[in-house]
């Protein structure tokens, strides 16, 4: 992982060394993604990213992180999920302010137990960023949660002052890729159902933004993995 990290951070550098050769225009949006260290330790990996020359740090919200092991009776209220599961998030949102670098959180999967399909393969169960037919209306009242608690205006419990707010959002992670939003194709392959599924996603998930003040935000969709990679049945 460390090596993995270092690798980035130098292409990182590298790639925003020569925009700023080329004279890259300050409105230009030079983001960097380095979940891992951002979760553990916001402060210092910030810094090297403001140093890099970063602006905008991209953080993967995954849903099973933060969900509680049961459905809760009001998946759209942040107050539905464990203070503890937000609080590497809340950390990330508030440092990020104070070196003004702008946040992209990207609400993916993987899906709680409870929110997904029947029939999980192995692999599902073995892996905590898997997400495997997963309730999209679930999924959207999760992105309605994220919405609310990161609109600017919401004060955790406990804490003297509201969260900053997000204005940058991605809707899912690389919605083509198997492990990410599984089955892709059915019958043997033959007949294609992930895109259907993330249409699914998009449709509960934006309206959700919507209802919860991001509606003039950056929203993304369609943050494709490059290459093939299968997951059917």
């Amino acid at each position: 992982m460390l090596r993995k990290l270092t690798i980035a951070l130098l292409a990182a550098a590298t790639v925003l060394a020569m925009a700023d050769a080329a004279g890259a225009s300050q409105r230009q949006i030079q983001i960097i993604q380095a979940d891992p260290p951002m979760l553990s330790d916001p402060v210092g990996t910030l810094a090297q990213f403001r140093a890099l020359g970063a602006n905008t740090v991209r953080i993967i919200v995954h849903w099973d992180f933060i969900a509680p092991n049961t459905k809760p009776a009001n998946g759209s209220d942040p107050n539905s999920y464990p203070a503890a599961n937000w609080a590497p998030y809340d950390a990330i949102v508030r440092d990020a302010r104070k070196d003004g670098i702008r946040v992209d959180f990207t609400v993916a999967g993987g899906a709680p137990r409870w929110a997904e399909g029947a029939h999980v393969p192995p692999q599902g169960l073995a892996d905590k960023s898997f997400a495997w037919k997963p309730n999209a209306t679930l999924y959207g009242q999760f992105v309605h949660a994220v919405g609310e608690r990161y609109d600017g205006s919401f004060t955790p419990a406990g804490a003297s002052s509201p969260l900053p707010a997000v204005r940058f959002w991605a809707i899912w992670n690389e919605p083509n890729f198997g492990q990410d939003l599984g089955p892709q194709a059915i019958n043997g392959s033959t007949v294609s159902v992930g895109p259907m599924m993330y249409r699914n996603l998009v449709d509960t998930g934006w309206r959700a933004l919507q209802q919860t003040g991001h509606g003039s935000d950056t929203i993304i969709i369609g943050g494709l993995q490059r290459g093939r990679a299968r997951l059917g049945g």
